[in-house]
């Protein structure tokens, strides 16, 4: 990992994007963006290597940044590479379907980020200013930087749920009820393996909670290695969706890493599924 950050935005919000390179640097935050080189081979090699070793890509989102083609390209590069994605929404009333689970600054009235986005971006550094370079606590301790916050709690009504990759079990089954499918989620939940208890307990403790393969893995406990690994907990739930008549009762969103949620209705009802399921197991 670098240190700089790669801003990816549409050249329509060039203007913009300067202004934002030029405080950030003064934040003491290195920036790179493409500014000085061409096109063709040579311009694809050079973004590719800025994203992959970059400490983060700022999406400035706009209109014009969320229909080019290259702006997704460079959005899809960054997450197969376990780069952060930070947005600021600098024009328009919300971010593209690839990040609308992230949080994003608002800049809309062209104003610069705020302290908390600097934050973001540093976490994990030494320092955070200039003026705080190779500067050490009287304490001998490190500095601490805040990580960042978690991805928002998505509501029920929220677009993203419409345009997901599930295929039969996914699409063509009922949504759960919370006021009438409490005996069938307790039943499902009972039934699924125990590797499949770890992803539902992940999902059912993160309502409306967007998770990449990567987040599942680091925050599971280590039940997880990966993709292979997530899809294997799915398979251990196969008996229990086909015997409830009800579509699988998460989300998830194909692509590099994927992506999975819960419905935060689906959340509580499967989190008092799960409390009926222990109590008559302990029973």
């Amino acid at each position: 990992m670098g240190d700089h950050v790669f801003i990816s935005y549409s050249r329509v919000d060039r203007s913009y994007v300067d202004k934002l390179a030029t405080y950030l640097t003064g934040e003491g935050v290195e920036v790179w963006f493409d500014y000085e080189i061409g096109s063709g081979e040579r311009f694809v090699r050079v973004i590719e290597h800025r994203i992959r070793t970059a400490r983060a890509l700022v999406l400035v989102v706009s209109p014009d940044s969320s229909d080019s083609a290259w702006v997704e390209r460079e959005i899809h590069f960054a997450a197969a590479h376990h780069v952060d994605i930070l947005p600021v929404l600098l024009r328009g009333t919300a971010l593209p379907l690839l990040v609308c689970h992230l949080h994003y600054e608002d800049v809309r009235t062209g104003q610069m980020p705020g302290p908390d986005f600097i934050r973001r971006l540093t976490a994990g550094r030494a320092s955070v200013t200039p003026s705080d370079a190779n500067r050490t606590p009287s304490t001998g301790q490190k500095p601490v930087v805040a990580d960042p916050p978690p991805a928002p709690s998505l509501p029920d009504d929220h677009p993203i749920w419409k345009h997901h990759s599930g295929n039969d079990g996914h699409r063509f089954r009922p949504e759960w009820n919370a006021g009438a499918d409490l005996s069938a989620a307790e039943a499902f939940y009972r039934r699924s393996s125990s590797k499949a208890k770890v992803l539902l307990d992940l999902l059912i403790d993160n309502p409306g909670r967007v998770l990449t393969t990567h987040q599942i893995c680091e925050e599971s406990g280590g039940a997880f290695s990966g993709a292979r690994s997530i899809a294997g907990a799915i398979n251990g739930m196969y008996r229990p969706h086909e015997r409830s008549g009800r579509r699988y009762p998460f989300y998830w969103w194909s692509g590099a890493p994927a992506q999975y949620a819960m419905k935060p209705s689906v959340a509580r009802l499967f989190s008092e599924a799960r409390r009926l399921s222990g109590l008559e197991e302990s029973g």
